[in-house]
C-alpha cells in the first residue's frame, strides 16, 4: 500500500539460535545463508526451516557469497581457507587458501554477450570432446573397505564443482583480505590475478558486469592508529576484458583438472590406507628375536637360511615360531597381506591409471592452447610449464606400473614364504601337513631363499626390509629399489643427452615414492598455473583513487556496490556512524574508447517520511535492492536514542539528474562526504514505499531484489523479520477493505448512493 506503514508483507518473525554476523541472500532460489558469531554457517529456507549447516569444524567463517547460478555457496574462513559448498547437500566440493583473512566477498556473471555467442558459433577453435573421448572413472571404495567388498563404492560426481552448467560468459569471484589484496578467481576456483593495494583492507570490491571495472572501497588506518579513511579505487584490465572467452575455456579446462586431482589424491590415500602398516606386528616381534641372535653370536637371516637348506632350526627359532608367530597368527597375517596387496593393485590398475589417462587427456588440450600464443600464451600459460606437469605426470605413470610389478613379485614371495613357514610350524608341532603344501616346485625354493637372504636383513636404521610396497607411499626415497625399468632402452636413453631431455620420452625416477612424485605434480600445477595469475595480475591498472570519507576507527562503516547494465555500471551506497543523517550514492559511469571513466556522486537525507509526524531520520542501513532500487533501514532521530525503524524503497529515479556532480578522478585529499558542493536530496516525503517495524530494534538488512525479500536483523542479533517486499501486508489490506465498507455503508445511511435511480 503506497505511502503507508504497510508496505511489504511480514511473513517471519524468528528468534535465531546463535548471534548472526552475515546475511546473504540465494540469488535463484528462497534460501538465504547466515554465519553466526561463532563461525557457523546456516542455510535456511524462507519459512526460516534450515536446510543444512557447516559446523565450525570446517572452521571460523568469516565471509561468504553465492555464485550466481545459486549451485555453490563460497565461504571464507578465517585461517585464510576457500571453500566451496554444493548448496544440494551442503558438502565440499573445492577448497583453496588466499594465505589471509576475507574480509569481503563478491561473485558477479558477466552480462550476457550475442555477439560474443555469434563469435564462438562461426568459429569453435576450442571444442571440448573429453565426455565423448574419456571413459567414465570408475567408482571409488569407501575409506576402510576393501576394493571388493559388496556396496563398497562411492559413486562418482562427474561435476562436482558444477562446471557443467555454467555457460560461456565468465563469472567471476572477488576476495577481499585483511592485508589489502584482492584476489579474483574465475569460476571460484581459477585464481586468475591478486591485486595489491596500499591499504589495510578491502571493505567491499566487485566487477562491472562487462568485466571492464573492478572497483574497491579500501579502509587506510592514519598514523596515530585512531583514525581511518574510506577510498574508492577503481581498477581496469584491458587483457581481462579483451580475452574472456579464452580465460573462459582455460579456467574450465584447469577446474576440470582440479577435479582429476581430486581423485588422484583420494586415490593415492586409498592405497595408502590398504597398507597400513601390516607388517608392523610381525616386523615388532622379528625384531626382539634378532636382538636374541646377535646376542648369541648369529642372525635372523642365518637361522632360517640354515632351516631351509639343513632342515634344523636352533631352539630359539622353535620357540619363536610355536610361541610368538603361531600358526593362526601366521594364517592371519597371510591372509591380511593378500587382501591389502590384491586392492592397492586393483585401485592403481582400475582407479589411479584412469584418472592418469585422463589428466594427460586435459593436460595435452592446455599443452597445445599454450603453444597457440595469440590466444592463450598472451595470458601467461606457457607451453614449457604444461610440458613439464605432463612429463612429471608420465614419471608417476611409471611408478605406478612399478608399484604393480612390485606388489606381484612380493605376493609370490610372501606366498612362498608363509606356506614354507606354515610346513614347518606344522613339523614342529607333529601335525598333519595337507597335500598342497607337500608340493613345492625348485621355484618356489628359490623364491623363498631370495625372500631370506633380502627381505630379512636388518637395515641401517635397524628395521627389516621385509615389506616392500608400504615404502611407496612415504615422502622418502625408498629404502629397496625395484629393478624395474633397468632395460637396454632406459640405459641408451640415459647414455644419449637428446632423448633425455626430450619432451617426448618420459623419465623413470627409480629412487622417488608414488606419493613424492604425487607432491612434485602438484606443486609444478601450481608452478604453471600460477604464471596465468602473475601475467594477469600486472595487467591490472588503477584509474583512480578517491577519498570518500574520514572517520574514527570504531565508527559503523555499512556499504553497498552493484553492477549494472545500462549506461551506469557500477554504484556503490555508504553511510557512516550508527547515527548517520545522510547516506551517499558513487555511480561509475561506463567506460568506451572514446568514454573515459566518469564518476557522479549525490547525497541522501530523510528529514521525514510521508506520516502525520514530522521526525527526521537517521541511516542505520543500506543496501541495494537492484540496479533500480535502494533499500534503507531508517530510524527516527531522539536525544535519548531511542526511536521507531523503518525499513524503505528508495527507486533511483526520484533522485534528480542534477542533483549529481562530477567527481574529479585525479586524487585529492578533501573526502567526498565534506564536499560542499555535493548536492543533497531529500528523498524521504517523496517514499512511496515503507514500512514501520514496531517492537523491533533493527539493526542490519539483507536484501535480494531477484527473489523480492527482506531480512531485518535486530540489533542484538538474535531475532529476524522475513519480508516479502512484493507485497502488501494482509492486516492492512483487512484494515483498508473493512475501512471502505465501513464509508460506503455510512454514506447509503446518509443517502449519498443510490442504486435505484
Amino acid at each position: 500500500m503506497a505511502g503507508s506503514s504497510g508496505s511489504f508483507r511480514e511473513l517471519e518473525d524468528k528468534p535465531c539460535s546463535a548471534e548472526i554476523n552475515l546475511m546473504k541472500w540465494s540469488p535463484k532460489m528462497d534460501l538465504i545463508a547466515l554465519i553466526t558469531a561463532e563461525g557457523e554457517v546456516l542455510l535456511h529456507r524462507l519459512s526460516w526451516k534450515r536446510v543444512w549447516n557447516i559446523s565450525t569444524s570446517e572452521g571460523k567463517a568469516v565471509q561468504m557469497a553465492w555464485r550466481p547460478d545459486g549451485k555453490l555457496l563460497s565461504v571464507g574462513y578465517k585461517d585464510g581457507a576457500m571453500k566451496l559448498f554444493d548448496v544440494e547437500n551442503g558438502e565440499c566440493v573445492h577448497t583453496c587458501n588466499i594465505g589471509e583473512i576475507p574480509t569481503c566477498m563478491d561473485w558477479v556473471e558477466h552480462e550476457k554477450d550475442s555477439n560474443l555467442r555469434k563469435d564462438i558459433e562461426k568459429q569453435p577453435f576450442n571444442v571440448d570432446k573429453a565426455e565423448l573421448l574419456l571413459p567414465p572413472l570408475p567408482s571409488l571404495p569407501k575409506s576402510g573397505e576393501t576394493l571388493f567388498s559388496k556396496d563398497s563404492s562411492e559413486e562418482v560426481d562427474k561435476d562436482p564443482k558444477k562446471l557443467a552448467s555454467l555457460p560461456e560468459e565468465l563469472n567471476i569471484l572477488t576476495i577481499g583480505d585483511s592485508k589489502g589484496q584482492i584476489h579474483v578467481y574465475l569460476y571460484g576456483i581459477f585464481l586468475c590475478s591478486v591485486v595489491k593495494t596500499e591499504n589495510t583492507d578491502i571493505s567491499s570490491v566487485v566487477f562491472s558486469s562487462d568485466l571492464k571495472v573492478m572497483s574497491a572501497v579500501v579502509r587506510q588506518l592514519h598514523t596515530n592508529g585512531d583514525q581511518q579513511t574510506i577510498l574508492l579505487e577503481v581498477y581496469s584490465s584491458p587483457l581481462l576484458n579483451s580475452r574472456q572467452y579464452e580465460l573462459s575455456v582455460i579456467a574450465k579446462k584447469i577446474g576440470t583438472v582440479a577435479t582429476l586431482m581430486e581423485y588422484f589424491q583420494k586415490t593415492i590415500t586409498l592405497m595408502s590406507e590398504a597398507w597400513e602398516d601390516i607388517l608392523l606386528e610381525m616386523d615388532t616381534k622379528l625384531t626382539t628375536f634378532a636382538s636374541e641372535m646377535l646376542a648369541a653370536g648369529s642372525s635372523v637371516s642365518q637361522e632360517f637360511l640354515t632351516l631351509l637348506t639343513k632342515g634344523t632350526s636352533s631352539p630359539e627359532l622353535q620357540s619363536f615360531l610355536l610361541h610368538e608367530l603361531t600358526e593362526k597368527g601366521l594364517k592371519k597375517l597371510g591372509h591380511n597381506i593378500e587382501n591389502s596387496y590384491s586392492s592397492i593393485q586393483g585401485l592403481a590398475l582400475k582407479h589411479l591409471d584412469s584418472v592418469i589417462q585422463a589428466l594427460l587427456f586435459h593436460l595435452t588440450e592446455l599443452l597445445g592452447m599454450a603453444k597457440w600464443y595469440d590466444h592463450y600464451g598472451i595470458l601467461g600459460l606457457s607451453e614449457e610449464s604444461v610440458q613439464g606437469i605432463t612429463r612429471m605426470l608420465g614419471s608417476v605413470m611409471l611408478k605406478t606400473r612399478e608399484l604393480v610389478d612390485v606388489i606381484e613379485s612380493s605376493l609370490k614371495s610372501f606366498k612362498a614364504f608363509f606356506q614354507w613357514l606354515y610346513s614347518v610350524i606344522l613339523r614342529l608341532s607333529d601335525e598333519p601337513i595337507p597335500s598342497y603344501i607337500k608340493q613345492s616346485s625348485q621355484e618356489d625354493v628359490v623364491l623363498v631363499a631370495h625372500f631370506l637372504q633380502n627381505q630379512l636383513k636388518v637395515n641401517q636404521h635397524g628395521k627389516f626390509s621385509l615389506e616392500r610396497v608400504g615404502q611407496y607411499f612415504e615422502d622418502s626415497e625408498l629404502s629397496c629399489v625395484s629393478s624395474y625399468g633397468n632395460t637396454p632402452w632406459t640405459k641408451y636413453v640415459a647414455d644419449s643427452p637428446l632423448l633425455s631431455n626430450s619432451p617426448l620420452i618420459l623419465q623413470h625416477s627409480s629412487n622417488t615414492s608414488l606419493v613424492t612424485l604425487a607432491k612434485c605434480l602438484e606443486d609444478k600445477m601450481q608452478h604453471a598455473f600460477k604464471k596465468l595469475a602473475d601475467t594477469m595480475s600486472n595487467s591490472f591498472q588503477c584509474k583512480c583513487n578517491i577519498h570518500l570519507v574520514s572517520c574514527s576507527l570504531g565508527s559503523l562503516f555499512q556499504v553497498g556496490q552493484i553492477s549494472m547494465k545500462a549506461s551506469v555500471c557500477q554504484s556503490l551506497v555508504f553511510s557512516v556512524g550508527e547515527n548517520s543523517e545522510k547516506a551517499f550514492l558513487v555511480n561509475l559511469e561506463n567506460v568506451t574508447d572514446t568514454h573515459p571513466l566518469s564518476i557522479k556522486a549525490t547525497s541522501l537525507s530523510f528529514s521525514s517520511l510521508p506520516t502525520d509526524q514530522q521526525i527526521a531520520m537517521s541511516v542505520l542501513d543500506v543496501k541495494f535492492y537492484d540496479a533500480n532500487t535502494i533499500t534503507v533501514l531508517l530510524k527516527e532521530r531522539h536525544e535519548d536514542g531511542e526511536g521507531m525503524t523503518y525499513l524503505a524503497q528508495i527507486p533511483t529515479h526520484l533522485l534528480q539528474d542534477e542533483g549529481f556532480i562530477f567527481i574529479s578522478t585525479s586524487h585529492h585529499e578533501d573526502p567526498l562526504s565534506n564536499n560542499p558542493a555535493l548536492n543533497v536530496q531529500d528523498v524521504g516525503p517523496r517514499l512511496a514505499l515503507w514500512r514501520r517495524i514496531q517492537g523491533f530494534q533493527s539493526g542490519s538488512i539483507a536484501v535480494s531484489g531477484s527473489r523480492k525479500v527482506c531480512c531485518n536483523l535486530s540489533m542484538s542479533r538474535r531475532r529476524v523479520k522475513l519480508y516479502d517486499m512484493d507485497a502488501e501486508d494482509e492486516d492492512d489490506e483487512e484494515d483498508e477493505e473493512e475501512t471502505s465498507k465501513n464509508e460506503t455503508k455510512d454514506m447509503e445511511q446518509n443517502g449519498e448512493l443510490s442504486f435505484n435511480q
